[in-house]
């Protein structure tokens, strides 16, 4: 297809400053793409990563010679920012762009993006039916936490939608990237409601706001009102229900608030909703956590991220989830440290799809569980039930969570949701201090010790009998337990456990012993308490029975 001069001379990858309006959806059933550019086109700083020396790519009239007819884009791909090359060929249909284009007709930056994400993939059609989190993952490099209806229950109760309006406001003022849509099961369910929203669409979030100042003679009517921002990516079709476009209902917002919100009557695909009416509404969203952990940011939340790589192979390591099989824990284990009193971390894990057919995906999670102080090799028995701290959803391709954890060691566990199911995957934490993260081997793996050097020094031989003390409640010891340790000590091995989060029934305060040459009578338990460093000794370290802990020891063969 050959075009003018002029036309040439008109023509960029990027106009300007990109809005959230610039472009729509073709004729691909790909919104979950084109909602996530929405909320990317809102921020420079992004499209300068994703779009590098997008200025230099560009068509330059009076540098011909410059222009080779390829443009160069990064995305985020298992890990790592992968460099992806595509030509200046566009699908097209009578002089018209097929698939996503922009509402500038000389701008192309979201088409040739779209054919980059699309090589990435495999093929356009590889495109279809995807979830918005997964773009602005490959977009930023950040972590993606889905909240459904379902489970969070933000539909339930006014406390809970206030709750995750509370959530949703942070993320949006911490410059998170969201996106939201209302899933469904078939091709057939995927209608437009009264209300003007479609069901199977997804929507790029495009701002969250609390307005306080309200003109209303009506005091029954609150007076603040919780609003959410969104963006049809097809760039028509709007919501018609309360505070729609030209709707009276804005009378109550003064004048310069509405010039804040920047708010216009247009059918462009953008509205504003009540938030009530978005929870009654929308059943699930996707929220992108740009992690920060540059050494030189001052206002980094996460200091340390971790990234293992592993495989999930039947039959020791593909053991499935704890819903479907009692082989839990038949999967990749990693062990990792909390050191403060209560620290929030991320925990994300990524199915590597390597079947040739685009959309044949594994549904992936991962369970925490609580363990002793000094655990060093896989967990093989199952533990208490109590000492599972949190299991993620099982989502197709990516899974994520968002734990507070006490004090203490934990053991992530990343599996697949039914049993002897192949695949790789990706683990990533980001935790606010380094936490000693490891993967559990079983006895001797991690060893190149010979067999000859363990005959001859009995010290290097492999454990005989594992031994789990666990202190299952506490007499005699002050209410205010800061400070406050016990002491295990097994074969010459000594373990000291705080005891200050020690309230709840269902934290771990213990340790194991890997012994070699065990006896009876070995184990010994006291309680101390550090005042101004010097240890305050409460019991003798004696016969088990004189010390006010009672404390349960495991043998396990």
């Amino acid at each position: 297809m050959e075009a003018s001069a002029g036309h040439l001379r008109q023509s960029a990858l990027l106009r300007g400053w990109s809005g959230r309006s610039d472009f729509v959806q073709g004729r691909i059933g790909n919104c979950w793409f084109v909602a996530a550019c929405s909320c990317l086109a809102g921020r420079r700083d992004i499209i300068n990563k994703v779009i590098p020396d997008a200025s230099a790519q560009d068509w330059d009239l009076g540098h011909k010679d410059k222009y080779a007819g390829i443009f160069h884009f990064q995305l985020w791909r298992y890990g790592c920012w992968v460099d992806v090359v595509v030509d200046d060929f566009l699908p097209t249909k009578r002089g018209h762009l097929v698939f996503v284009h922009s509402t500038a007709p000389n701008e192309f930056w979201g088409a040739l993006l779209e054919k980059a994400y699309a090589k990435a993939c495999g093929s356009y059609q590889a495109m279809e039916g995807g979830t918005g989190g997964e773009a602005l993952e490959d977009f930023t490099g950040g972590v993606s936490e889905v909240v459904s209806a379902s489970v969070y229950g933000y539909q339930d109760t006014e406390g809970k939608q206030n709750s995750f309006f509370r959530m949703v406001l942070h993320a949006y003022q911490s410059g998170s990237l969201m996106v939201t849509g209302i899933p469904v099961k078939s091709a057939a369910e995927c209608v437009a409601m009264e209300c003007g929203l479609v069901k199977g669409h997804w929507y790029a979030v495009t701002a969250v706001k609390c307005i306080s100042r309200l003109e209303s003679s009506n005091s029954a009517i609150p007076p603040n009102l919780y609003m959410i921002r969104l963006r049809n990516p097809v760039g028509r079709g709007e919501w018609k229900g309360k505070f729609s476009d030209g709707c009276a209902e804005w009378t109550r917002v003064t004048k310069n608030e509405q010039v804040k919100m920047e708010l216009v009557f247009k059918d462009d695909g953008e509205f504003w909703m009540p938030w009530e009416d978005f929870c009654a509404n929308f059943t699930s969203t996707a929220i992108c956590y740009i992690v920060n952990t540059s050494f030189f940011s001052l206002t980094k939340k996460y200091h340390c991220e971790s990234m293992f790589r592993g495989e999930w192979e039947p039959p020791d390591r593909a053991g499935g989830s704890m819903t479907c099989s009692d082989q839990y824990l038949n999967n990749p284990q990693y062990k990792f440290r909390v050191t403060s009193p209560e620290e929030e971390i991320v925990l994300s894990v990524i199915h590597r799809n390597q079947d040739s057919r685009p959309k044949v995906g594994l549904s992936v999670g991962i369970m925490i569980i609580q363990v002793e102080e000094n655990r060093r090799y896989r967990l093989h028995s199952p533990q208490e039930p109590d000492h599972t701290i949190r299991v993620s959803r099982y989502l197709r391709f990516r899974s994520s969570m968002r734990p507070m954890l006490k004090r203490g060691v934990y053991v992530a566990i990343p599996s697949t949701f039914r049993p002897g199911q192949t695949g790789s995957f990706l683990l990533r934490m980001f935790t606010r201090s380094c936490s000693d993260v490891c993967e559990l081997s079983d006895f001797g793996t991690n060893t190149n010790k010979s067999s000859v050097l363990c005959r001859c020094m009995p010290f290097f031989s492999a454990p005989i009998l594992v031994t789990r003390v666990e202190v299952m409640q506490l007499k005699g010891v002050d209410k205010d337990r800061r400070d406050t340790f016990c002491e295990l000590a097994c074969d010459g091995e000594k373990i000291k456990v705080p005891l200050s989060n020690h309230s709840k029934s269902n934290e771990v305060v213990g340790a194991i012993f890997y012994r070699r040459h065990p006896t009876i009578d070995s184990i010994k338990i006291r309680v101390s308490r550090v005042v101004e460093r010097l240890p305050q000794v409460y019991t003798d370290v004696g016969r088990q029975e004189r010390v006010p802990t009672i404390a349960k020891r495991r043998t396990l063969q």
